[in-house]
């Protein structure tokens, strides 16, 4: 059974990949893999430790001691049992390749993170290995990381994107979208930017904003084609679907292309 970091960052970064080369079947694979996360209380909780001792950096021991028992302590509700088996079910799903490019730091840290949080949960846990796992963990949030790092190592690095964390990486993906789309507008580029950053809400007011303009667009040309009954029946139709779309975190990404391709065509 995979460890449920190495899966998550393979599948983000074949999802990253996808961006570029445009790969649908990546794409879907991300979207079901989420899908699981949110419908998993075990999967989502163990997802947050991930993402929170991943990325974060603080300099004082006690505060970071404090920050690694905080986030284990999410475990304590549930039994161990059921936590490896949600795993199991997850790493049969999604079957994943060996990378031996993969950063060495970062398969350490997902192998110590998974021992704290089984070891914590077991009812006859393990003190020497807990400890072990801690004091590692422990040693690497105290650790700068690499995208506070010498730019020159960032740009040396660049071609060997696993070493880079998941946020990271997504700002090399936009960086060389930008490059290769460079004839795209500054709204488009926004829209892009704003749909792969970790913000739901910056997604959602995206989504009501460009749905907003559509709507105004619309009512214009009702007024503008007052004269001619058919264009004007259909245009209230179309107004009438876009009052009734709503921001789904399932769907925004087709919904907000379909919403801006319309605005453009306007």
């Amino acid at each position: 059974m995979k460890n449920f970091g190495l899966i998550k960052e393979y599948i983000t970064k074949q999802f990253t990949k996808s961006l570029l080369n445009e790969n649908e079947n990546d794409k879907n694979i991300f979207k079901n893999f989420i899908k699981e996360i949110k419908n998993s209380p075990i999967l989502k909780t163990q997802y947050s430790i991930y993402i929170n001792l991943e990325n974060k950096h603080i300099k004082e021991e006690s505060k970071a001691t404090r920050y690694i028992n905080e986030n284990i302590a999410l475990f304590n509700k549930f039994k161990y049992n059921d936590l490896l088996n949600e795993n199991k079910k997850l790493s049969d799903k999604f079957i994943i390749k060996e990378n031996k490019e993969d950063c060495p730091c970062t398969q350490k840290l997902y192998e110590n993170i998974d021992i704290l949080i089984k070891e914590s949960i077991k009812e006859q846990p393990d003190p020497q290995k807990k400890y072990n796992a801690f004091e590692n963990v422990l040693e690497y949030i105290m650790t700068e990381s690499i995208s506070k790092k010498d730019e020159n190592e960032n740009k040396f690095k660049l071609n060997n994107d696993t070493f880079f964390s998941n946020d990271r990486i997504i700002e090399i993906a936009i960086n060389k979208f930008n490059d290769k789309y460079s004839y795209f507008n500054n709204k488009e580029k926004n829209i892009f930017k704003v749909l792969f950053e970790n913000d739901n809400q910056g997604k959602e007011n995206i989504f009501n904003k460009i749905k907003k303009e559509n709507i105004n667009q619309i009512k214009r040309k009702i007024v503008e084609s007052n004269d001619n009954k058919e264009l004007s029946d259909k245009l209230k139709l179309v107004e009438n679907k876009l009052n009734e779309m709503v921001y789904s975190e399932d769907n925004y990404v087709e919904d907000i292309v379909k919403l801006n391709k319309l605005n453009d065509g306007f």
